[in-house]
């Protein structure tokens, strides 16, 4: 440390009486680290936060539940109706292809069907348009 002497009438300068000399000041490699944090912290949750993990565990096993039961619902063998494709001739209409298609039963529940099978918005149909039918 050194020291700074100013010679001014009145005002004389002295070093802080409340610091430690040189001599009795540690060296560093006498210092102690730093002593190292708890190994073994415990966890306190509050009520909020037991709340927010119930709620986090609940929707995880939702979601597995959804999913699983979607890969049951694909795993299991549906048939798909018996369907035939015919061709529409010029003069053909829905109620006449469903009146042939039908043996039994009411033509209306037919014509759903093939509106159903073949996305349908009207009734109308082209010449030419391939048409997919039930077989019963």
């Amino acid at each position: 440390m050194s020291v700074i002497t100013l010679h001014t009438p009145g005002i004389t300068l002295r070093p802080d009486a409340t610091r430690r000399p040189d001599a009795t000041r540690r060296p560093d490699a006498t210092r102690r680290p730093p002593e190292p944090a708890a190994a073994a912290v415990a966890v306190h949750l509050t009520r909020r936060g037991r709340l927010v993990i119930a709620v986090f565990v609940a929707a995880l096993l939702a979601t597995g539940a959804l999913l699983g039961a979607q890969t049951a619902l694909a795993g299991s063998s549906v048939e798909a109706p018996a369907v035939e494709t015919i061709t529409v001739a010029p003069g053909d209409t829905l109620w006449s292809i469903a009146s042939s298609m039908s043996d039994e039963g009411d033509v209306r529940d037919t014509i759903a069907e093939i509106r159903e099978l073949n996305a349908l918005q009207s009734s109308k149909l082209i010449t030419g348009q391939d048409l997919l039918v039930p077989t019963s």
